[in-house]
């Protein structure tokens, strides 16, 4: 069997070598950089429920095919909620990565998913280099398997994709295409929608990071996948600032959505780096929104999530900002967790007993 390598060094075979690896699908071989072990098993199945992965144990995992072990998680279906905006600075990327953090933070088995091709921002802030080897959704494009777009943990901490100095990430991702791939027939709306199902069939929450909404759009990202799935019955996080643009435009898109059959109750408000948010502010906010959104909070200008953001570093359970997650993954997942009783510390009775 022929071997080619694209651009980023990652062999591709050149036609079926008999085992039912498709013509253009990527494959590691020993002149690929090799991922460390896996945390789990294989790819395919370490998102699968305990009963499925039990089953696949008990017959052998070679007797099952990947692709009928993946179909085999489909009865599951996993939250999936949209972090989008309006208007760009409004802290939405950061917003869908704290929302992973966080949820992993608390077991929860986590796909955050790169929406916005061409201009991803996940691959930036996480310190992976544009060229470094390792897929993308470009690469379900090329082989036709979604699975073949999600990153485990376990590769995102390779030396040879983020530096050794940085925190490990404890949820899956899925790269934008790296921007020699990023065009339309690089990973289509169609292929990202096949993504984001196939990541809902392995995990508990799907968090997804789109492009910033314009009035025309021309990816076919927005129309064709976040607003009907939003209508369907994923979630959606709306982001703006306190200020006019901001906040006009995006209930210009919430009214438009409305139009096309968007529900309220399934849209969660959220207002970024707000000072001094009153009550007076919250019931402006519910004014202007109200018709179209649930407030689920705001987050503060903070000196120290922002520098370790910039550092790669991902922090979720600062003051600036864990409220409004937790509000969200509450509201989403239903999982007590992240109730605002269940991370207060506990205090001490006068017995030594904790309080009730």
């Amino acid at each position: 069997v022929g071997v080619r390598t694209d651009a980023r060094g990652i062999p591709h075979r050149d036609q079926d070598g008999g085992d039912g690896i498709r013509r253009g699908r990527a494959v590691r071989t020993e002149h690929a950089v090799q991922p460390p072990a896996r945390l789990y098993p294989d790819i395919d199945n370490a998102f699968l429920p305990p009963a499925t992965r039990a089953d696949i144990a008990a017959q052998g995992a070679a007797a099952v095919p990947a692709t009928t072990a993946r179909r085999s998680g489909a009865g599951k279906c996993g939250a999936l909620v949209f972090a989008w905006a309006y208007k760009g600075g409004v802290n939405k990327t950061s917003i869908a990565m704290q929302l992973a953090h966080r949820g992993a933070s608390k077991g929860l088995r986590v796909v955050l998913v790169d929406m916005n091709r061409g201009q991803g921002g996940i691959r930036t802030m996480l310190r992976i280099a544009d060229d470094a080897p390792i897929r993308s959704a470009y690469d379900a494009s090329v082989s036709g398997d979604p699975a073949d777009a999600i990153l485990m943990p376990d590769e995102l901490a390779s030396s040879t994709v983020r530096a050794s100095t940085l925190e490990p990430i404890d949820f899956a991702v899925v790269l934008a295409p790296p921007r020699s791939e990023a065009d339309i027939n690089g990973a289509s709306w169609a292929v990202y929608r096949q993504i984001i199902e196939h990541a809902r069939s392995v995990a508990d929450l799907v968090i997804v990071d789109t492009q910033t909404v314009e009035a025309t759009d021309n990816s076919g990202l927005i129309d064709n996948v976040m607003v009907p799935l939003m209508i369907d019955d994923a979630w959606g996080v709306a982001i703006t600032e306190f200020a006019k643009e901001s906040v006009d435009n995006l209930i210009a898109a919430l009214q438009m959505y409305a139009e096309r059959g968007l529900k309220r109750d399934r849209q969660l408000l959220a207002v970024t780096r707000v000072q001094n948010f009153d009550q007076a502010s919250a019931a402006g906010v519910d004014r202007k929104f109200g018709a179209f959104a649930r407030f689920a909070g705001t987050t503060a200008i903070s000196v120290h999530v922002k520098d370790q953001l910039d550092r790669g570093r991902i922090v979720s359970d600062d003051p600036a900002v864990r409220p409004l997650l937790d509000t969200v993954l509450l509201r989403v997942t239903g999982n007590t967790d992240f109730e605002e009783r269940a991370n207060r510390p506990k205090r001490r009775g006068l017995f030594g007993g904790g309080r009730r």
